[in-house]
């Protein structure tokens, strides 16, 4: 093992937090990319802010709110269809 301050071929030496060794050097795509998508976000708020963007309109979240309220129409007529009595 290798004292603090000597040098290390492809390595750190890390004193805050007693590390001495070499990274991780692998990729995780899905942390990359989730990242990425937080980072074009935060971009995106700041230019809709700043009026340089209009705003992105929300369609998805009313489509699905419409499915569903079809759905629940769709279900209780279909209930009160067979409660009829002929």
């Amino acid at each position: 093992m290798a004292n603090i301050g000597e040098p290390i071929p492809r390595g750190v030496a890390d004193v805050a937090h007693d590390f001495v060794g070499v990274p991780r050097q692998e990729v995780n795509l899905r942390h990359e990319y989730a990242r990425l998508r937080k980072q074009v976000k935060l971009l995106r708020r700041r230019a809709e802010n700043a009026g340089l963007v209009p705003p992105k309109p929300r369609t998805g979240r009313y489509a699905i709110g419409a499915i569903v309220a079809l759905g629940v129409v769709g279900l209780v007529v279909g209930l009160m269809r067979r409660r009829r009595v002929f």
